[in-house]
């Protein structure tokens, strides 16, 4: 399963009218071979970019797979 289907399958899970509200962002990197994205959620709705950093988000780690 590639980032871009496991981040549509998240969004696909969120529920609309609980998260209408919510904001975050998160900054997602997957190391040299999978790529750096970000995910934003906002009116309910969570969107990822490929190849993006946050930089302007208020967080205080970033998300990240080591592989051995």
């Amino acid at each position: 399963m590639t980032p871009e289907m496991f981040f549509d399958y998240l969004a696909v899970h969120i529920n609309g009218e609980k998260a209408g509200a919510a904001k975050a962002v998160f900054n997602i990197d997957f190391g040299n071979d999978g790529g750096q994205y970000k995910l934003e959620l906002e009116n309910g709705v969570l969107n990822h970019t490929a190849n993006a950093v946050a930089k302007d988000c208020r967080c205080d780690r970033d998300a990240g797979i080591v592989r051995p």
